[in-house]
């Protein structure tokens, strides 16, 4: 209500949200993992066994970045559709995402999973998962010039993600009592997000890769993010310099 949103219409556009977030999730982690998929067509039940795990989403592979794609594309059509006003809305999920990646991002450690390469820091983890993973990847982290020794405690970049998260839920939380115009937070949010995810992205051992290329596919959108919310900052801040809250 304090950004001038209806909270029934908001609900309707968290829902839409939340099946766009799930569905876009799997299809950006199964664009860019194909390979791992290995349609068999040489009938028809054997096409099926393996195209049925393309929706098995229990078995592992959803993306952050391709669940935020998603729950912005289908929120911000429902929102359009129950007449709310889309920046401020973003405003408020922009900080809400914040929080549910920082406590997501645990989840990763519990499964161990989404840790990064070799590191002799304070905060540097090993276990026997880890260290099977590692080496039953090596020759493939090596291929992509990342050399690991698969005894040697690696980086916990779900950790460093978690802290980034809920630190820039505290500074955006307060940033918004001061927001000079509607979407600011939501641009805050993507230049902090993709700030820190372009970094951490670089150490991750399982980071899914652009085909050919070989370079973070997220790290890139990351990167983009930054530039464009900087860009669209300035612009916006310029317009509307002086001007009522809109």
């Amino acid at each position: 209500r304090k950004v001038g949103v209806d909270p029934d219409k908001a609900i309707d556009c968290i829902i839409g949200g939340l099946i766009g977030g799930i569905i876009g999730a799997r299809l950006y982690y199964v664009a860019f993992s194909w390979s791992d998929f290995g349609l068999d067509f040489s009938s028809w039940g054997s096409f099926w066994d393996t195209f049925s795990r393309i929706f098995k989403t229990w078995e592992g592979g959803l993306a952050i970045y391709g669940g935020l794609i998603g729950a912005l594309l289908v929120g911000v059509l429902v929102a359009r559709w129950r007449k709310v006003h889309v920046p401020a809305l973003l405003d408020v999920v922009g900080v809400g995402f914040l929080i549910g990646q920082g406590i997501g991002r645990w989840g990763n450690f519990i499964n161990v999973e989404a840790f990064g390469s070799n590191t002799t820091g304070v905060f540097g983890m090993i276990s026997p998962a880890t260290t099977q993973y590692l080496l039953y990847h090596e020759d493939w982290l090596a291929s992509q010039g990342m050399y690991v020794d698969p005894f040697m405690p690696v980086h916990p970049t779900f950790l460093y993600e978690s802290v980034w998260c809920a630190l820039g839920f505290l500074i955006l939380w307060r940033y918004s009592y001061h927001r000079k115009f509607n979407g600011e937070i939501a641009l805050f949010y993507a230049m902090w997000y993709g700030a820190g995810r372009f970094f951490i992205e670089g150490v991750r051992t399982d980071a899914l890769l652009i085909p050919g290329l070989g370079i973070p596919v997220s790290q890139v959108v990351a990167g983009a993010s930054v530039v464009l919310g900087f860009v669209v900052w300035l612009i916006s801040k310029s317009t509307t310099r002086g001007k009522p809250l809109q």
